[in-house]
């Protein structure tokens, strides 16, 4: 059980969790891809046991600039909130409550349309958060959008 779960309130339940994009890791495939080059590629007088060391070198680094691209995010919506929760070893939360939110806007560019990703922004009166590289950015806003106009009613009928 992760920290979401475990933060749940009474009566609260997850309805989605949004996951990144695959297209946030084109750097570090691109790095790895050089590094697979270059085991390959004759240069100078490098012996094969010296590239293949500078080769798993160059991947391991693009590994871990996978992971901390990554971060250990989660997007979780819930029936009564936004959690956002960021870190691998250190954490840190970003919570959203539902009724304070006043709108939710989705940016993509041509290739977020492609490719099907973007960055919703959920806003309250004074701040803005922004989701970025949202696989299935308007599943996400659709969705936010529902369990705002839900939790409305509940409060109007309570």
């Amino acid at each position: 059980m992760g920290y979401v779960e475990k933060s749940l309130m009474e009566g609260e339940h997850i309805v989605y969790e949004a996951t990144y994009h695959y297209v946030i890791y084109w750097l570090p495939a691109l790095l790895a891809l050089a590094g697979l080059v270059l085991l390959f590629a004759p240069i100078g007088d490098m012996t094969f046991g010296t590239r293949l060391l500078f080769t798993l070198i160059i991947i391991a680094v693009a590994a871990v600039w996978a992971v901390v691209k990554w971060g250990g995010k989660r997007f979780v919506l819930t029936n009564k909130r936004i959690i956002e929760k960021v870190g691998i070893v250190r954490l840190e939360s970003n919570e959203l409550v539902l009724h304070r939110c006043e709108g939710v806007n989705l940016s993509q560019g041509i290739l977020g349309r492609i490719l099907n990703y973007g960055t919703v922004i959920v806003t309250t009166g004074e701040v803005a958060n922004e989701y970025p590289y949202i696989k299935n950015p308007l599943r996400f806003k659709t969705l936010v959008n529902q369990q705002i106009d839900n939790y409305k009613e509940l409060l109007m009928k309570g």
